[in-house]
């Protein structure tokens, strides 16, 4: 913006004398962004609207300069004025001369609030009075003492508040104090009722476990994105009772004791929380469970077997797959590798206990599952019983479906059966888990291979997986090796496994 008059006062009251307002004059004129700079004696005291409205029309001002000797005291009369003009409230500045103590220094704070309209009024649309309606409801992020005590005194004056806290409950840092400056009073004395009133206050709406994710929109009619963390508990339902807290066997860093004491994975931060309800903080997936190809909950079982829940491990282990007693026996246990135990001393042995709880239920007795009810249409078929196949079969099982296993072999286990040693893999243990597997009511078909799959679909099988398995044993590449009485490993390993007497030739 290039077109700026500066209007100068000269009535009685002014500090500057003839003088002085003839070279400031001279000074304002030769500023580029000045446009009209004139003597208007008595402005303050005698306003002339039309007066002013006319210069500013007449040389097609943009907005004004006025000097005064009191800018409190005329700002609201020179407002009218450029008002009446046609000006915005952010179109006009006033330079209050009061306290400045001769012409030059006049000049130079005149100059610079011309160059500083000039500026402004560039960047930014002239701004006018308009009257909107506004939303009459508070927000407060936060809730310690200051969120506390500003929602109840906004609340009691009748307006609504919503109050928002990232953690589960209200209270904030001054509650982890044992006395507070200057009384050294008891900080629960003092927040337990104000978070109870708040609790309790029909005006005011608490939104915990949250964080303000945008915040958009002006004054009075703010729009405001609050996101909620997952609480893992149903929060309608949950009283506050603690018996969950008391169950479980998960122990972590307690932020409120600030570590000296632990605090169950599921927990209430202290006693007089508000509001009273358990949360689930889940900080992401472990090490060893990203490490592991079926994703077992390896932190999971561990802290149930701590507390001396065998069942409850083996349980949890099932929630992914259905071979504990087979895998803590074969697995290459990459989990121990990344086990984050190993940097303080050694890894956990996770595929040990897991193998430890399977025998444990194979030692007790194992009680029959229960067969799930089959709430899907669709039949699906599963081609090989190794651990591929037997492993879709009793997902999709658990999801509902009815699934038939063709097996070409006459016992099931495909690999695991024909392809690893007794003295590796004990046959009762493995039996044990396919009859877990047949109880839940998937059907296994022995001595049925398939060499149709059109015959499948025809036959009402609406999918068909494909676990055949990998019977073909990888070679040395070494001249002789298809030498007639020279066996590979898997071809080995299946007649013995076959109950097939293997002539070794001469030693």
């Amino acid at each position: 913006m290039g077109r700026i008059g500066v209007f100068l006062c000269d009535c009685p009251f002014s500090p500057l004398n003839k003088t002085d307002v003839e070279e400031l004059l001279v000074a304002v004129r030769r500023s580029p962004e000045v446009a009209y700079a004139g003597l208007h004696p008595d402005i303050c005291l005698s306003p002339a609207p039309e007066k002013v409205a006319g210069v500013i029309a007449e040389n097609g001002l943009e907005a004004a300069v006025f000097t005064s000797c009191s800018s409190s005291l005329h700002k609201d009369a020179f407002a009218s004025l450029t008002s009446a003009a046609g000006l915005a409230p952010n179109q006009f500045e006033v330079v209050d001369f009061s306290e400045l103590i001769d012409g030059k220094e006049a000049a130079e704070s005149l100059i610079e609030a011309v160059e500083h309209l000039a500026a402004e009024s560039t960047a930014a649309r002239p701004a006018f009075e308009a009257s909107l309606p506004i939303t009459r409801r508070a927000l407060i992020i936060g809730g310690g003492v200051a969120g506390i005590q500003a929602a109840l005194d906004i609340a009691d004056a009748g307006y609504e508040v919503y109050l928002v806290e990232r953690n589960s409950s209200i209270g904030g840092h001054m509650l982890q104090y044992a006395e507070v400056f200057p009384t050294l009073d008891c900080p629960q004395c003092i927040m337990t009722p104000k978070m109870v009133e708040v609790g309790q206050h029909p005006n005011i709406k608490l939104r915990t476990y949250s964080e303000v994710e945008q915040v958009s929109g002006q004054v009075g009619n703010f729009t405001v994105r609050i996101r909620r963390k997952a609480a893992y508990v149903d929060w309608t339902k949950c009283t506050g009772c603690g018996e969950c807290a008391g169950v479980c066997p998960v122990e972590v860093y307690s932020e409120y004791e600030r570590g000296i004491a632990a605090q169950k994975a599921i927990y209430k931060p202290f006693g007089q929380a508000v509001p009273a309800v358990f949360t689930v903080e889940k900080s992401g997936i472990s090490p060893c469970r990203i490490a592991c190809p079926a994703g077992v909950n390896a932190q999971g079982y561990i802290a149930l077997i701590s507390k001396g829940k065998f069942q409850e491990a083996l349980e949890l282990v099932r929630q992914t797959m259905p071979f504990a007693g087979v895998i803590g026996r074969v697995c290459t246990h990459r989990c121990e590798t990344d086990c984050e135990r190993k940097n303080v001393d050694e890894p956990m042995s996770i595929r040990n206990l897991k193998r430890f709880i399977a025998d444990y239920e194979l030692k007790a007795g194992r009680e029959k599952a229960v067969p799930v009810e089959k709430t899907k249409e669709e039949k699906i078929a599963v081609l090989g019983s190794g651990p591929a196949g037997l492993a879709c079969a009793y997902d999709l099982v658990r999801k509902g479906y009815p699934v038939t296993v063709f097996e070409a072999m006459p016992m099931t286990g495909g690999l695991l059966r024909y392809g690893i040693p007794e003295y590796r893999l004990p046959k009762d243990v493995l039996d044990n888990e396919i009859d877990y597997i047949r109880e839940l009511g998937v059907e296994i078909k022995t001595n049925s291979p398939v060499r149709d799959l059109k015959q499948l679909f025809t036959s009402g099988y609406q999918a068909v997986f494909l676990g055949t398995g990998a019977w073909v044993s990888q070679k040395v590449g070494i001249s002789g090796e298809n030498t007639p009485g020279v066996m590979h490993a898997i071809d080995f390993l299946k007649r013995v496994n076959s109950g097939e007497k293997i002539s070794l030739g001469q030693r």
